[in-house]
């Protein structure tokens, strides 16, 4: 079984590695709402195409994108799930 030696950080912790790594379009304060809402490791995977092989942010990339890819995919996720009660309620009937 693989061990992690990462240690756990705390919110703020969070925001200051990801404006580290060269976050643009944010402030720290507002980071951290946004980590406290959506959670680090649920933004994370948003943030994969704009980061280059060392984790930092490539220097065209912003927060404007990542969290306009975060808010496209969750309404995508709403109107699938909609879509998909609808054929729930079709097959059972």
């Amino acid at each position: 079984m693989k061990q992690y030696n990462k240690p756990a950080l705390i919110v703020s912790q969070q925001a200051d590695l990801l404006i580290k790594r060269g976050l643009k379009d944010i402030s720290k304060p507002e980071l951290e709402k946004v980590l406290q809402n959506i959670n680090y490791y649920r933004l994370r995977g948003y943030t994969y195409c704009y980061q280059d092989c060392n984790d930092n942010f490539k220097s065209n990339s912003s927060w404007n994108y990542i969290y306009a890819d975060y808010v496209n995919n969750a309404a995508l996720r709403t109107l699938i799930f909609e879509a998909i009660s609808y054929i729930e309620i079709g097959i059972r009937t």
